[in-house]
């Protein structure tokens, strides 16, 4: 960013505005509607206006240009409190460190990584799985049952491997997913629609067809780890596929119209209730972030 576009964006933004907020302007874990409201919920400045300058000032955190923004600010004739925080924050976004060639400033953020903030309402698909595992029927299977679908994936009962990739099995993944769009599938789980599988392998594969998912290029799927003999397992899923022949089942028609809608009504209700929940929060961590600066 050259100094004629990085001025702009600042002037744009506003040094007091740009200083004041800048926590939450590097905090990714929240969008730029969110951090506009809780900077209109505390000023006169439009919703609008708030918008553009919360993407002009990420624009300069992430163009790497923080420090020279800061040093503009120095040097301006904005209030005494405001460069003294902007001092505090160049001080804050450097390290010093010793070399063969002596003593450089190194950023801070090279050697640190803040844990994912939690938000409430990054739960929602959580909430969704459970509205629709809490309904789909479980059927237990016999011994006879689940020596058959270790037979069938060559797999042997002392010595349980995943099905997908062969690692150690640590639980069984529902061959074919129960959610898709919000809504059941139809699928149920029982033996036929579950197979052995490691923990990698489940959280990868999610609700995606299985095949699709094994032989593209998602984050640790069978084919990104260069898993060998893929195309073996693939054709044991097929055959398993073909000696569990399941069949899907319309869940909302057989709980009936009435109580199906309510269901779904409670889910509506529990998320929205979630998103207000989350304002809320911000609201409060925002106010705890300004009182203790």
């Amino acid at each position: 960013m050259n100094q004629e576009e990085l001025n702009h964006k600042l002037n744009s933004t506003g040094k007091g505005c740009f200083v004041r907020y800048f926590g939450l302007f590097e905090d990714f874990g929240l969008s730029n509607s969110e951090v506009a409201k809780m900077i209109s919920n505390e000023n006169n400045y439009s919703p609008q206006s708030c918008l553009t300058r919360v993407s002009n000032a990420r624009s300069i955190i992430n163009s790497g240009c923080s420090k020279r923004a800061l040093e503009i600010v120095l040097k301006s004739n904005a209030s005494s409190k405001t460069r003294k925080r902007a001092t505090q924050l160049i001080e804050s976004l450097f390290i010093s460190e010793d070399n063969d060639h002596g003593i450089h400033k190194k950023p801070y953020h090279a050697v640190f990584k803040m844990p994912t903030v939690s938000k409430i309402s990054s739960r929602t698909s959580s909430i969704t799985n459970a509205f629709i595992n809490a309904v789909v029927p479980v059927i237990y299977p016999d011994e006879g049952e689940i020596r058959q679908a270790l037979n069938i994936l060559e797999i042997k009962p002392e010595n349980v491997t995943c099905s997908y990739c062969g690692d150690k099995a640590t639980e069984w993944d529902h061959l074919r997913a129960l959610v898709k769009d919000q809504r059941p599938t139809g699928y149920i789980s029982e033996i036929r629609n579950l197979v052995p599988a490691c923990g990698k392998c489940n959280q990868s594969k999610g609700n995606k067809p299985w095949k699709e998912w094994m032989t593209g290029e998602a984050k640790l799927s069978p084919a990104s780890r260069r898993i060998p003999r893929l195309q073996e397992r693939i054709i044991k899923l097929e055959k398993y596929e073909q000696w569990g022949n399941v069949k899907r089942i319309d869940i909302g028609a057989l709980a009936g119209n009435d109580l199906w809608e309510k269901h779904w009504e409670n889910w509506a209700l529990i998320l929205d209730y979630m998103k207000d929940a989350q304002h809320l929060a911000e609201i409060i961590r925002h106010k705890i972030d300004q009182s203790s600066t």
